[in-house]
């Protein structure tokens, strides 16, 4: 920066040959430098998008597992309500099964015990005929 602040006061006071002055303002010098830093602009803002693209794409693919897990979250909260309800009808279901054998005992014990009577009380009016 010194070096530069010298520089242009020598310009300014004078000190510089002119042909030196021609040399550093002429304009194939300028326009050469701005079309240099012109196309390295250019790269840096395509780089630039391209790795916006790659954020991008990144941030969606992110964003589609975060949903996706979220929804997996949520049906495994559910889970095991799900579970105690299918637990407690498979209970009811063994329960409804026992009584069903229970009640089928009872219906045979039943027309058992009808037979008995009935054979019972045959022997009885036998007995009581001869």
């Amino acid at each position: 920066m010194e070096i530069f602040v010298k520089f242009l006061q020598a310009v300014i006071l004078g000190k510089l040959p002119h042909q030196i002055l021609r040399c550093l303002l002429k304009p194939y010098n300028y326009v050469s430098n701005v079309s240099k830093h012109t196309k390295q602009f250019k790269r840096l803002k395509q780089s630039r998008k391209s790795a916006t693209s790659s954020i991008s794409s990144a941030r969606l693919k992110i964003s589609t597992e975060k949903a996706a897990l979220q929804a997996l979250m949520s049906a495994l909260k559910q889970k095991p309500a799900v579970e105690m309800k299918k637990n407690m009808l498979q209970a009811k279901l063994e329960r409804m099964e026992m009584e069903a054998g229970i009640a089928a005992s009872d219906a045979k014990l039943k027309v058992l015990d009808n037979f008995y009577e009935g054979s019972e009380s045959q022997l009885t009016r036998r007995g009581m005929n001869e």
